[in-house]
């Protein structure tokens, strides 16, 4: 099995086609992952290890837009 993002029209896949990013935050603005293997931890892809990981980045969302409303 390999994953393919054929359909990712944004510049965020490395030379081997995997998405980059840190903890789900990707470059692009705006977009974020969850369930790759290892994004976290080696249970970031299983179901009882996703909960964490969008635990984590719901939070950095919520941050994120905090400082963001906070600045306009």
């Amino acid at each position: 099995y390999r994953r393919r993002y054929p359909w990712l029209h944004v510049p965020v896949l490395n030379i081997r086609g995997e998405i980059i990013h840190d903890g789900g935050v990707t470059p692009a603005a705006g977009l974020y992952v969850l369930g790759l293997n290892f994004q976290r931890t080696r249970k970031s892809s299983f179901i009882d290890g996703v909960g964490n990981d969008a635990r984590a980045l719901a939070e950095h969302i919520t941050q994120r837009f905090d400082r963001s409303s906070v600045a306009a």
